[in-house]
């Protein structure tokens, strides 16, 4: 029964992604809207704030918010690291969750774990290639650390479809 009830909350999460463009959406726009979110809740849960460093350091958990233009940081610092600097919003936060729940619908948890680390090797950004090399070394102890890329893009496609044939049905139920 509990089993149910998170299903149900999960997949109430599935009309956010397919509301959005405020039509029905193909399942490819689904898959496209599902993968954007995906990397934008990677990149939100990558900037959240690391208790235990900021209280080895003695200081406040969130970083230092600085004033200055992105020009005026030092030489050594990468547009990664000032990009990972910027503070959180509420908005971010609330978008995280939900996409994050909807991981749970797939059922394997490998494929879970597939579609996150693909998207938290994009850093942020929708990037045209996944960097697979990179998601084969997070996943090396899984089914999936033997294939290729080409493979693991084929599993991370079927999962995205699994995903937005969810979202397309949950859609067409509130209907």
């Amino acid at each position: 029964m509990l089993r149910n009830i998170l299903r149900e909350a999960v997949a109430d999460g599935c009309s956010d992604f397919a509301a959005e463009s405020g039509h029905a959406p193909s399942v490819d726009v689904l898959r496209a809207n599902i993968e954007m979110r995906l990397v934008r809740a990677a990149w939100t849960l990558r900037r959240m704030p690391d208790r235990e460093k900021g209280w080895l350091l003695g200081g406040n958990a969130w970083p230092e918010i600085r004033k200055e233009r992105p020009t005026d940081y030092k030489e050594d610092v990468s547009v990664f690291e000032v990009r990972l600097k910027g503070r959180l919003t509420k908005v971010e936060v609330d978008d995280m969750e939900p996409t994050l729940d909807m991981l749970l619908l797939l059922p394997d948890v490998q494929d879970r774990q597939l579609l996150f680390w693909a998207s938290w090797a994009q850093e942020g950004e929708l990037l045209p290639r996944i960097p697979w090399k990179r998601v084969k070394e997070m996943m090396k102890d899984s089914r999936y650390a033997g294939l290729s890329r080409t493979t693991l893009w084929r599993y991370h496609q079927r999962a995205l479809d699994w995903l937005a044939a969810v979202a397309a049905m949950k859609q067409e139920k509130v209907k």
